[in-house]
């Protein structure tokens, strides 16, 4: 058990020198030490009050280490740092989510802003995130909300009630991971790979009509109902199909697991906020604002 921020900040140093990846990573930790020490205090802290929260400082450790040996911060593999003790299954049922009724009253109203975007060039190609590797085949395009850190004020203002929405599920806005349109052309697969971070579960309300459309998370496949919520675990491996006719669109959002508690909740807040404030994840959050416009709209959303 470490017991102070410059022990955490040896042990960080011990374990990524050893590889000839971590040197820029870690200059951009060690650089940031006087915004992280104060946080790492605050966890240290409470994970003495109690054995429940050392899992606290060991998520942040190996996901400093993990960070320093790969040298991203985002979906990618199935060697990402786990917060311990979390309960990990592909899909969630409609009565495990309590707000679930609330989402699927709301779809008509998120429908009607969904097609006001049509015809605008609203929508942008998908950009993966930094050091990924996920191939898709076809066309997947998105209109993001909120994406790892950064909020896209514009297109909350085109649409105030799908936001007002996003704000209001619990654990969900601006915070952990997504909130954005999905659009999954005829045709397209998103092939197999992990979303980064058990901490938090993923939730796509369905828009349209997604017949011949079907998802796989580990073992186990289902399709997405119009005006209904599918809830699952996005850092186990799952992909997507639309062998359909029609595009699958659907409202994607990010909330933290269930089975943290709320003080787990504000430290990974700061921990996730912290890391997406180092240099090198700028680039990748310039990019997702310069997306390129999703062409040909009328080819692409049928």
């Amino acid at each position: 058990m470490i017991t102070d921020t410059a022990g955490l900040i040896r042990e960080i140093t011990a374990r990524t020198a050893r590889s000839p990846r971590s040197s820029a990573l870690l200059s951009a930790l060690l650089g940031a030490y006087q915004s992280f020490a104060p946080l790492t205090e605050r966890l240290i802290r409470v994970a003495a009050t109690a054995p429940r929260y050392r899992r606290l400082t060991e998520f942040t450790l190996n996901l400093c280490d993990w960070l320093c040996r790969t040298g991203r911060f985002s979906a990618g593999g199935s060697d990402e740092p786990l917060f311990p003790g979390l309960a990990r299954k592909g899909f969630y049922e409609s009565e495990e989510i309590p707000w679930i009724g609330d989402v699927e009253r709301a779809a008509d109203v998120v429908r009607r802003e969904l097609l006001a975007l049509r015809g605008k060039e609203a929508f942008r190609v998908y950009q993966q995130p930094h050091g990924a590797e996920l191939p898709v085949h076809g066309q997947w395009n998105t209109f993001n909300f909120y994406h790892s850190g950064h909020t896209f004020e514009d297109n909350c203002q085109r649409c105030p009630e799908t936001t007002k929405l996003l704000a209001s599920v619990p654990g969900c806005f601006p915070a952990p991971g997504i909130a954005k349109f999905s659009a999954l052309a005829p045709g397209t697969h998103i092939t197999a790979h992990h979303g980064f971070g058990n901490f938090k579960l993923r939730c796509h309300l369905a828009l349209t009509d997604s017949r011949g459309c079907e998802m796989r998370v580990a073992d186990e496949v289902r399709g997405w109902e119009d005006g209904k919520c599918l809830v699952f675990d996005d850092s186990l491996e799952h992909e997507v199909w639309n062998r359909g006719d029609l595009t699958r669109v659907v409202l994607l959002f990010d909330f933290w697991h269930p089975e943290l508690d709320p003080h787990e909740v504000e430290l990974l807040q700061d921990i996730i906020a912290f890391f997406h404030q180092l240099r090198y994840f700028d680039e990748w959050k310039a990019s997702q604002t310069t997306m390129l416009p999703a062409q040909d709209e009328d080819h692409w959303w049928v």
